[in-house]
Order: structure tokens, then sequence, then C-alpha cells
């Protein structure tokens, strides 16, 4: 398509613009996913070391198109600490086998020191070898990380360690060689966990609000506090987890002080009976009750406390 001589004069407006939504999240043909891809290279060089974009969006979900082929175009995006980015959204087709070796899913390295960042979800990427240098993301509030490959011995530490005012953390399905994952999270009010790899996960949290595990395999410590004292809810599903009685035991006292509290049957429930300081829960009687009842199945359930 040619260029008219009125809409060359608004070509530098790319350069301009706060945000960027790049979706191409239905299927389809491999041309038009190139096409796509050719598109999104030439806008992100235009936005090289500029200082506009505060909003990235980038929605690649392709099935058909193999790893070797994929233009890794987002890579070109040269962000120095100072720029004014302050949400990344990136999404990619989960599509396991092909993570690792596509360089397109490499988290590019200057995302990890970007000032003004306030959100990062990323999803079905790879923590690469940079996480585990220089990791600070001093504005970051909430970050979600879905299906994430976490290269490096201490890569997801780093990152999360990285940000001092966290105040939403989202793991699901992590996969990580980290023998324990540490981190301080004073500001952290809203911890989700969920089908994540059996390492351990070691953190503080005194300002806790809400808490989800769901189908966790690994142990969760906190430090630092004994109860949460602002805890208003808890999910806990430990399915399949090799936490031990005494963990498991610190654990539920840590968060004994949840005004709401749902518990899965398979590990914790029927272990109520030894924990008396959950007496306090209006629930408890009646897992007291329906446990000592021999009239009764226990079965796949969960037990909710409002």
């Amino acid at each position: 398509m040619g260029t008219a001589v009125l809409s060359r004069r608004w070509k530098d407006l790319w350069t301009r613009v706060s945000s960027l939504d790049l979706d191409l999240s239905s299927e389809v043909p491999r041309s038009k996913a190139f096409d796509f891809c050719g598109f999104v290279g030439r806008v992100l060089k235009k936005h090289r070391n500029l200082n506009a974009l505060r909003r990235f969006r980038l929605h690649f979900l392709q099935r058909h198109l193999d790893s070797t082929v994929w233009p890794n175009f987002w890579l070109k995006m040269e962000l120095g600490p100072g720029s004014p980015l302050e949400v990344i959204d990136v999404k990619f087709e989960p599509n396991v086998a092909m993570v690792t070796h596509c360089a397109m899913r490499w988290l590019p390295e200057s995302f990890y020191t970007l000032k003004h960042l306030q959100v990062l979800k990323v999803e079905h990427v790879v923590l690469g070898t940079a996480a585990q240098g220089s990791v600070l993301l001093p504005s970051l509030k909430v970050l979600q990380l879905l299906g994430v490959v976490v290269l490096g011995s201490d890569s997801l530490s780093r990152l999360i360690s990285g940000c001092p005012v966290l105040e939403t953390a989202h793991l699901e399905n992590i996969n990580s060689g980290e023998d324990m994952v540490t981190a301080s999270l004073i500001c952290l009010k809203k911890l989700t966990i969920i089908s994540c790899t059996k390492f351990p996960i070691v953190v503080e949290a005194q300002s806790l609000e809400h808490l989800h595990l769901q189908y966790f395999c690994g142990e969760l410590q906190f430090l630092g506090c004994s109860k949460f004292p602002c805890l208003d809810s808890a999910s806990v599903d430990m399915v399949g987890s090799g936490i031990s009685d005494h963990a498991l035991i610190e654990f539920l006292t840590q968060i004994s002080n949840a005004k709401e509290m749902s518990l899965s049957w398979h590990s914790i429930v029927r272990k109520f009976l030894h924990f008396p300081f959950l007496a306090h829960l209006p629930i408890f009687s009646f897992i007291v009750d329906f446990l000592t009842d021999d009239s009764c199945c226990v079965s796949d359930a969960s037990v909710n406390s409002q």
C-alpha cells in the first residue's frame, strides 16, 4: 500500500503514542502472522530509545508457527531504566516444547530495571540469565507470572526481591530449578500460588491480606510474624503436597487469624482435629462433628468459614 504525502507527515506519531496494544490471539494463516510480526517490529523499532510509551501489551497466540522461524521483534525494545513504561502485558501460546528454544520468549534484559514499571504480567516466557544480574523494579506493585520457565539458580528470587513495594503476586505453573525461593515483601497484600513445581517458598509478608494456594505442591514458609494481623481471606488447597505435619501446623497457625478461610479436605481437614488454635472459626465445631460421625464419608470437598 502506498503512503500519501499527508500520511507521511503523521508517521512519527507512532513514536509519540503512550499505549501499544498488539494482539494476534486468533489463529490466522502463516503469511498473516508474519505480516503481523513485521508490523510489530517496525513499530517497536520506531519506539527505540524514546520516552513516550507507558503501556505495552503483546498477545501472540499462534500454534502453527515453528519457534525457529519466529522473529524476536520485541527484543528490539531497548528501554533504559528511566523509561516511563508503567504496564507490560505479554502473552504467548502455551507450547512448552518451544519455550526455552525460542528467543522471542526470553524476557528482555531491559525489563528488569525499569524504574517506573508498576504492572508486569507475562505468560509463557523465559526468565533467562539476565535475571541473575541486577534486578530493580522500585515501583512494581503487580507481578503475574504464568507458565514461566525460570533459568538460573536464583533468577526467580532475584526478580521478586527486586520489587520492594510489590502488593500483588500471582505465580502459576512456574518451572524453576531453584532449591528455594526467598523474598522480603513487606508491602505484599495479595499472594496467589497455583500448581507450582516442588520448590520451597520463604517470604516475609507481614501486611498480607489475601492468600490463595491451589494445587500447590511445595512448602510455603512465612517469616517475621507468628500470625497475620491483616489477613482477610485464606484459601488453601495443598493436594499432593509433601509438606511435613510440623510445617503444616506452623503454616496454619500463621493464617488462623483469617476472617474467611477455605481448606481442602485432602491434606488438611483430616488433620483438623489436631489444630485447636483453629477453634475460633465458626466452622470448627461443624468439622469436629462431621469427622467424628461414623456415618459421614469424607470426600473431595472444601470447608468454608465466613
